[in-house]
């Protein structure tokens, strides 16, 4: 998670740069390459520490299972397609004919990594909630499930936000507000990757589960 928040740092100091030489000069200088390229690798690994996360790969177990690995995979694929999606809109530009579908195919395609970047993290909320009935652990789960149902809460308000959000406000706005609706995107994003860093950041309640769980074993 500290990788994923390092790089986007890097995206925004690059897109800043890139729009401040554009500014400046007229031509961007290769910082839009080094941008999308940030952002790519960003985006994957946005989409694959989130379902990992959503999984409880990091706090339960060191292995997935073949339902959770398929949707991981899906997930994972439906950003690959929709990261390419944006990098051809922002390399085509509005006056490619096709610009309008290419649109349209990026959001249906982003949208779609979305909903299968939450399936997980439901999941492993109903699991929790059967395992505390079950093995009588209801301490050790309890903390567990105030960890993931404040981050089912972020995750929710992060796809509402930068996806439903943004298109609703660019769609009823003007084209002068495309800027303003794009640094508040970017402050929304900062924000939720600053957020789910500080929840898993290592602490006595992780350290006392993962002491727990080997003297169990």
């Amino acid at each position: 998670m500290a990788l994923l928040l390092f790089l986007k740092f890097l995206e925004l100091i690059s897109y800043a740069y890139g729009h401040h030489s554009v500014s400046r000069t007229g031509v961007p200088h290769g910082w839009n390459i080094v941008w999308l390229a940030i952002y790519f690798v960003r985006n994957m690994l946005f989409i694959t520490v989130i379902m990992l996360l959503g999984t409880g790969w990091s706090l339960f177990k060191p292995s997935l299972q073949e339902l959770q690995k398929c949707t991981m995979s899906m997930g994972i694929f439906l950003q690959v397609l929709a990261s390419l999606c944006f990098i051809v809109i922002r390399r085509v530009g509005p006056s490619d004919k096709n610009y309008s579908y290419w649109i349209i195919a990026y959001y249906a395609l982003d949208f779609l990594g979305c909903i299968m970047m939450m399936l997980p993290v439901r999941k492993s909320i109903e699991n929790l909630g059967d395992n505390s009935i079950i093995e009588g652990k209801e301490a050790r789960r309890l903390v567990y499930m105030r960890v993931y149902g404040n981050f089912a809460s972020a995750i929710y308000a992060y796809v509402g936000f930068t996806r439903l959000g943004m298109f609703v406000l660019r769609t009823i706005t003007s084209y002068k507000f495309w800027c303003l609706t794009i640094a508040l995107e970017l402050t929304i994003e900062l924000l939720f990757y600053i957020v789910v860093y500080l929840m898993f950041w290592p602490n006595e309640r992780y350290d006392y589960a993962v002491v727990e769980d080997r003297e169990e074993a």
